[in-house]
């Protein structure tokens, strides 16, 4: 499934959430309108479901949000914002004529599933939603526009510097060792010797591989904020 399902439609406006919403908003979300459109529980919801996922994909990944989100600020003929479909929390001020025909538009795509009576809104949106405090908070961004090192560290954490990989590596990684080695032992006291020395080895492997993960995410955190702002230092 790719951005061309999404047929020019706003990822925000499909998934239901604000412009400077979470990761973990995104996730609720698409969580949410997956259980209610996934083929095999609604037949009628394949399209929809393309669309969810498309839209999930492109916000959930940093660098192509930032992308899209400074394409998004930058108003030009058959851009993001020109199709940005029902329910806009950008606040478009289209007009209830255009806001009507959207709406009609939504409801044939998604075949009038439940929770869209009429087309009103896009899924995870009854009725359209409020739209009035989202479209005042796009309306001071647009007149301010947020940096993308701002946007980044508001999403996703502060910027990781050398502080940060000398307490993974000197603090976290030997405290989770002992830890982990502590509470192995304990489990495994009752069942003898081997028992203990196979458990400490997998709690050890088990906390190098989390480790490990925690360690790659800080990483590739560092690499985009690098990207962005044309440094990885503070």
């Amino acid at each position: 499934m790719g951005v061309n399902d999404l047929q020019g439609r706003d990822p925000y406006q499909v998934l239901g959430v604000p412009p400077d919403a979470t990761p973990e908003d995104l996730r609720q979300a698409y969580r949410r309108l997956a259980r209610r459109y996934h083929p095999d529980k609604n037949p009628q919801g394949q399209a929809a479901f393309a669309e969810i996922a498309s839209a999930y994909g492109l916000l959930s990944d940093p660098g192509r949000r930032l992308r899209y989100d400074a394409a998004r600020t930058v108003p030009s003929s058959g851009g993001p914002e020109d199709d940005s479909g029902p329910g806009d929390d950008t606040g478009d001020d289209s007009g209830p004529a255009a806001a009507d025909g959207a709406g009609h538009r939504s409801g044939a795509e998604y075949g009038g599933a439940a929770g869209h009576p009429g087309g009103a809104g896009p899924p995870g949106r009854e009725g359209g939603g409020p739209r009035g405090a989202a479209g005042s908070r796009a309306g001071t961004a647009g007149a301010r526009p947020e940096s993308p090192a701002a946007r980044l560290e508001r999403l996703y954490g502060p910027r990781p510097t050398v502080r940060t990989a000398a307490k993974l590596v000197l603090f976290h990684l030997p405290a989770g060792g002992f830890l982990s080695v502590l509470v192995s032992a304990f489990i495994t006291f009752p069942y003898g010797d081997a028992a203990r020395d196979l458990g400490r080895i997998a709690a050890v492997l088990l906390w190098l591989a989390l480790w490990s993960f925690l360690a790659a995410a800080k990483l590739k955190l560092w690499l985009l904020y690098r990207r962005t702002t044309g440094t990885g230092r503070s």
